[in-house]
């Protein structure tokens, strides 16, 4: 019994999406349906469909310029709301590295960028142990470079009027 001789005989037309394999069983098995070769979901992806429309040369040079000012430049909140991240303390004693993975996963950050207020590297797991925490943006627009992890109460928002 031949295959092809099989398929002439009944007139039946192999389903062909342009990927020849030497394992045809699922092919043969079902005529009307067409074998899909396996994909990964990176094969469509394309790097400039995801570029910020604000990743241009100019909004680059400017912020360059206001990095050379400043030594610590956040824009404050600026088109994005605040977001905030509890941690536990028994997550908290599993170390820097763990508390450090679990902020690059929730905020895409980069974590040899984290910092304090004062733009300190930030290097025990003491240091981030607050009510929560805060995330701001920092001047530039390459966000996973550019994202810095402050302690709660590193800013005071308060705002204080003396009576006379």
């Amino acid at each position: 019994y031949d295959e092809d001789d099989y398929d002439d005989r009944y007139n039946r037309t192999r389903n062909n999406d342009g990927y020849f394999s030497t394992d045809d069983r699922y092919r043969t098995r079902n005529h009307g349906t067409v074998a899909s070769r396996s994909r990964s979901a990176n094969d469509d992806f394309r790097q400039e469909e995801f570029v910020s429309e604000f990743d241009s040369e100019d909004t680059k040079r400017r912020d360059r310029e206001a990095l050379a000012k400043h030594k610590h430049v956040f824009l404050n909140g600026q088109g994005m709301e605040c977001q905030h991240m509890h941690f536990q303390k028994k997550q908290l004693a599993k170390g820097m590295n763990y508390i450090l993975e679990l902020i690059a996963r929730r905020f895409n950050v980069n974590p040899s960028k984290l910092c304090d207020m004062d733009g300190r590297r930030i290097n025990e797991p003491s240091e981030l142990m607050s009510r929560g925490a805060y995330v701001l943006v920092a001047a530039g627009q390459s966000f996973r470079d550019t994202w810095y992890f402050l302690p709660d109460n590193a800013i005071d928002t308060r705002y204080v009027v003396e009576i006379d």
